[in-house]
């Protein structure tokens, strides 16, 4: 099932999601890189649905304002799922996003893509971007 329609599927919650997500880890802080990892980024993307970045072609599928003043934006990136291990969620200088509340991260292997699910807080326009990392094999 691909992370589109995944995430269309009523009563399906973030929590139903981490629960699927792969072994993969999301940092908030900027932390050293062990030598040998690729790393890609995706350039800058808004919190706009339909926004499709330049770089990757990663696509901001929705954007879904919650009640508690968050919103939930919904990323499909065009990658190889099996060549991200890590994501790592920054500003548009490539500094980390400190104001994310939640990031959830899902490998489509059925579409050859990663489906980011970010959690920030509600702004009228917000620049991000995400810092995708493959780890050498051990």
């Amino acid at each position: 099932m691909s992370f589109r329609h995944f995430r269309k599927r009523a009563g399906l919650t973030p929590i139903v999601l981490l629960a699927i997500a792969a072994s993969v880890t999301v940092y908030a802080q900027e932390t050293p890189l062990p030598a040998g990892a690729r790393v890609v980024e995706t350039g800058i993307l808004q919190n706009l649905s339909g926004f499709t970045g330049d770089v990757l072609g990663a696509e901001v599928i929705a954007v879904t304002p919650e009640a508690d003043g968050t919103q939930v934006i919904d990323i499909v990136i065009p990658v190889n799922p099996d060549e991200v291990d890590q994501v790592r969620v920054l500003t548009p200088d490539g500094r980390p996003l400190k104001q994310q509340k939640q990031v959830e991260f899902i490998r489509d292997h059925e579409n050859g893509e990663v489906g980011i699910i970010l959690k920030l807080p509600k702004k009228d326009r917000l620049g991000f971007k995400f810092k995708l990392i493959d780890l050498p094999d051990e």
